[in-house]
């Protein structure tokens, strides 16, 4: 039996936010997992960054992809092994660190005066993880607001939309990733951008974070929230669409 117009547009709409909230656990895997060799030459062997998804036009997520997929070429060439080890050293470097990382990526940091690892942020994050019957494998040994968590969790989010039954889970699960962003990310994570740039050394990585970076301004723009160029930061305010 052929789809009608109206379940087609359906079917393609539920394609478009799973294939989304693939992106998002990339992402988020991007920042919270340290690079293997396995997972690289998968990543070249499928020129996973050779073409950014139709519908994902934000900027820095095709610089993102253009430096990734350059560096991936490189590793396809040779001295893999070089490149993986160091890979590994630069992800340490910039978001695990000896001591404070270079590109500190869990929200206390940015909330706490004392930037600690975990505070009443991370209290705050893990009980919306719970509020929808998740939690972190590393419970009370890794920050529940590392930033690459919260972009797994927005993917999760995002594959229960696309899969909802009907009008108001769908609109449950927008507005729990708009408030995600709005209370836990948005406000800090163009300094992250920032940060990570400046700080990274090769395209792997600074790739990486523009795509990270990219991917929630892509996603924050769907949900209503703008990002004004001039002052690169996020307008977060009461009218904020839900």
């Amino acid at each position: 039996m052929q789809a009608t117009c109206t379940e087609s547009m359906r079917m393609a709409g539920v394609e478009d936010m799973q294939m989304a909230a693939g992106l998002f656990n990339l992402a988020g895997s991007l920042v919270y997992d340290e690079p293997q060799a396995a997972t690289l030459a998968e990543q070249a062997d499928a020129h996973l960054f050779a073409e950014v998804p139709l519908g994902i036009d934000d900027e820095a997520v095709i610089e993102g992809f253009r430096l990734m997929n350059r560096w991936l070429e490189a590793f396809s060439a040779g001295a893999a092994p070089e490149l993986v080890s160091a890979a590994q050293r630069e992800w340490l470097r910039l978001f695990v660190g000896v001591g404070q990382p270079e590109v500190p990526s869990w929200a206390n940091f940015y909330f706490d005066a004392d930037q600690r690892v975990f505070g009443r942020e991370t209290l705050r994050v893990r009980e919306t993880y719970r509020s929808f019957g998740v939690e972190i494998e590393g419970l009370n040994h890794e920050p529940d607001d590392n930033l690459g968590l919260m972009l797994k969790f927005l993917g999760y989010l995002m594959a229960r939309e696309g899969r909802a039954a009907d009008a108001d889970e769908s609109a449950r699960m927008r507005l729990a990733q708009t408030v995600l962003l709005k209370d836990h990310v948005l406000p800090w994570i163009s300094l992250w951008r920032y940060e990570g740039v400046k700080h990274a050394r090769d395209d792997y990585f600074r790739g990486a974070i523009l795509f990270v970076f990219g991917l929630i301004r892509w996603r924050a723009s769907a949900l209503g929230f703008a990002y004004k160029t001039e002052i690169e930061s996020f307008a977060i305010g009461k009218d904020v669409q839900r």
